[in-house]
């Protein structure tokens, strides 16, 4: 047994301890040596020695006789206690899932869901773990790492967490090289995007953190690969990754000169990643380097085989050099992966043009017109290229299509005009009803008995003669002054002329006549002068036939009368409607507004007929004078 001890400890590196903090920085040293993906059986045994270290020593705390040896703790191992670890480590585990984002995609063995009890107990252990991980470039790039040390129980420790969170993001400002897929989960797990980059984008342009903007466009920009590094032996990691990283950015904003610089120095240390190539390519183009371009391609689609990118750029080339064959070549390569490529097939049949394959140029071309959008930039090219390779085809088309816009306008020329014609309509029939409402309005009502006026409707307008007309001594006036200036009342004349200042001249003075009988109250605009000449003579009043009752005329008038004297007193009785004398307001009414209206829309309409008409003829012209020139 003791032999077996001694090769825990020699796996692990160190002497037999009881300390569990050293047995786990042991641990973490030797994960860079025994790595899961290069040493799978070297860190199958480096995991059970580090398991079996961990239980043995929590064994001997646990327990109350502290000078048991090791060897009896291991022969003597009791099964509750290895139960109760079992269920606190599923505790644990069962913990951290329901803590981990919706979408990390984490899927754990039972083996696994057991190890998740094992965890860091201090800040700086789980620090020192992840600069380990990173360090060791196999663990850097592999998710499953990171999540194993994002299972320690520091990571979740409420009194712990913002340290590490704090800590962490300061480690990775000088390890920030990581793929796209660990950053999003570091996201998920500490929030740093919320926290720090909202403090980026406000100080963006006073000379903030320059990692914070690095790290939003690592979250929202597509990632570069790092896969392929995995066999680039021995190399500075950092150094090829920020100097891809640099050149990447430099050649965003189109500063080749830095572009240059870094993306060759990248390409001094590791020659076979295919993000590099690519982007040697495109810079290459943009120096109009097309030779060492094709190179960079070509590369590329040695090093990834599968991947259309390298194929289309170097067909592009091959194009523009002349070089129909090769290109040909390339886009048939991706048209055997992706049929339905619209660039890729646009192009096979302008090679085939080149080529002088009209028929399999036509074949290309065609194919595109029934696949594109006929209004996109794929099918205008297709057409144009049907144009070389199949003339008669596009002369056929394009007399379809000229027939079908004739047959298109001459149906909405149709249209336009019944529209026209039934708005024409529309307008002069009201046109013709306004004029004859107006007219009907204009006319004036001459009333000569009672009968007449009974059936007037109410607020028509009337000619109407009195005889035996009485002053009342009452007058209608606007008020000049005071807070009620501008409003109406019914005042007697006598009291006015006093106060003239306050009321003002009478705009109505109100008088009483008589019509077979009936004593009819009227409002003139003009004074009439004593009642005693009146009794001679009649008075003939133009006016608003309006009703009485109810209205501040009849009561006004009621109450003058019982304060006349008794030879000029009649009786109180008044007829129910009295006559407002007074001009007929046409120009403010809304039948002279509608038909001015109608006449105006009436014009447009003849306007609008008569320019469609024109049109069309012109239209008519036009293809006359093509279908004889042809």
């Amino acid at each position: 047994m003791t032999g077996f001890f001694m090769t825990i400890w020699q796996r692990l590196g160190i002497e037999p301890t009881n300390d569990i903090k050293e047995i786990k920085r042991a641990y973490a040293k030797q994960l860079q040596v025994y790595h899961p993906e290069e040493d799978a059986e070297g860190y199958q045994e480096l995991r059970e020695a580090y398991d079996r270290a961990i239980k043995l020593v929590k064994q001997r705390i646990d327990r109350s006789d502290d000078h048991i040896p090791v060897q009896t703790i291991e022969r003597h191992e009791p099964e509750d206690q290895e139960d109760q670890e079992d269920q606190e480590g599923e505790e644990n585990a069962a913990v951290f899932i329901s803590r981990l984002p919706r979408d990390a995609g984490v899927v754990f063995s039972e083996t696994e869901l057991h190890e998740l009890g094992d965890s860091s107990e201090s800040v700086d252990e789980f620090i020192a773990q992840a600069i380990a991980i990173y360090d060791h470039f196999p663990t850097r790039i592999s998710r499953d790492a990171w999540i194993e040390l994002l299972n320690s129980k520091i990571a979740w420790d409420i009194y712990s967490k913002d340290e590490i969170n704090w800590r962490m993001f300061e480690v990775l400002k000088s390890r920030r090289y990581l793929p796209q897929e660990v950053w999003q989960l570091l996201e998920g797990f500490f929030g740093w995007r919320h926290e720090f980059t909202a403090q980026w984008r406000e100080q963006e342009f006073a000379g903030a953190d320059p990692f914070l903007e690095y790290y939003d466009k690592q979250l929202a920009e597509p990632g570069l690969n790092y896969e392929f590094l995995l066999s680039a032996g021995n190399i500075d990691y950092d150094r090829f990754l920020s100097c891809r990283y640099k050149g990447f950015q430099a050649l965003f904003v189109n500063d080749l000169k830095e572009a240059g610089r870094f993306l060759e120095e990248a390409y001094g240390l590791f020659a076979e990643d295919p993000d590099l190539l690519r982007l040697l390519g495109e810079y290459y183009l943009r120096k109009g380097n097309e030779e060492q371009a094709l190179q960079a391609y070509g590369r590329q689609i040695r090093v990834v085989p599968d991947e259309m990118e390298g194929y289309l750029a170097r067909a592009r080339i091959f194009f523009r050099q002349g070089q129909y064959a090769q290109a040909v070549e390339d886009y048939q390569w991706v048209l055997s992966r992706i049929p339905h490529l619209m660039e890729a097939k646009l192009s096979l049949g302008h090679c085939w043009l080149k080529l002088g394959q009209e028929d399999r140029a036509r074949t290309c071309y065609l194919e595109v017109g029934e696949q594109a959008d006929p209004a996109s930039l794929e099918a205008v090219q297709a057409l144009q290229g049907l144009a070389h390779a199949h003339p008669e085809h596009v002369r056929k088309l394009y007399n379809e299509r000229r027939a079908a816009r004739r047959q298109k306008f001459e149906l909405k020329s149709s249209w336009l005009q019944i529209c026209v014609f039934v708005l024409t309509l529309l307008s002069l029939g009201w046109y013709v009803h306004s004029v004859m409402m107006e007219t009907n309005i204009k006319k004036t009502a001459t009333v000569t008995s009672l009968d007449q006026l009974e059936n007037a409707p109410k607020n028509s307008y009337v000619t109407i003669t009195l005889t035996d007309v009485l002053d009342v001594g009452l007058g209608l006036y606007e008020l000049q002054m005071g807070e009620m200036k501008g409003t109406t009342m019914i005042q007697g004349r006598s009291a006015s002329e006093k106060n003239l200042q306050y009321y003002g001249f009478a705009k109505h003075y109100i008088y009483i006549g008589s019509l077979e009988g009936q004593h009819i109250v009227f409002l003139s605009e003009k004074w009439l002068g004593d009642s005693a000449s009146l009794l001679m003579r009649p008075v003939t009043i133009t006016g608003y036939a309006r009703m009485l009752e109810s209205t501040d005329v009849e009561s006004a008038v009621s109450f003058s009368l019982r304060g006349l004297p008794a030879e000029t007193q009649k009786t109180s009785k008044l007829y129910p409607k009295y006559i407002e004398e007074g001009p007929q307001l046409q120009n403010k009414s809304m039948v002279g507004r509608g038909n001015s209206l109608a006449f105006y829309l009436f014009l447009c309409c003849v306007t609008w007929g008569l320019r469609l008409h024109m049109k069309k003829k012109k239209a008519w012209k036009a293809a006359y004078s093509e279908r004889t020139s042809l």
